[in-house]
């Protein structure tokens, strides 16, 4: 993991790698006790026809959306954050299948 400075107000922002093949659940950012983490850009290829979901702990941020072999997404630095999980809750990428995702994620957890 490595760090930049943020976005004025946001504090610093963090990068970690995505590389993860399971079914149901990721964990992409461990929620941390009293902290609330954001989401600036996001960036990861599927290896096979998979459904994603981004989650805000149990709480879905998204529907389903389809993915092909080799798909991706890509979310650049709009200067706001994509995605938001509350309070002490981790960011999670679900699967519908045992597919794997590998890419990268900025965000800050303050």
């Amino acid at each position: 993991m490595s760090e930049t400075p943020g976005p004025l107000g946001y504090g610093k922002v963090l990068y970690k790698k995505l590389n993860f093949n399971s079914l149901g659940d990721n964990v992409a950012i461990s929620g941390e006790a009293g902290k609330i983490i954001k989401v600036f850009q996001i960036v990861f290829v599927v290896a096979g026809n998979v459904n994603i979901v981004f989650k805000d702990g149990a709480t879905a941020l998204t529907g389903a959306m389809a993915m092909l072999k080799n798909g991706s997404i890509t979310l650049d630095y709009n200067g706001l954050n994509w995605f938001s999980a509350s309070l002490d809750e981790d960011f999670i990428i679900n699967l519908s299948g045992g597919v794997r995702c590998s890419g990268g994620i900025y965000y800050t957890i303050t």
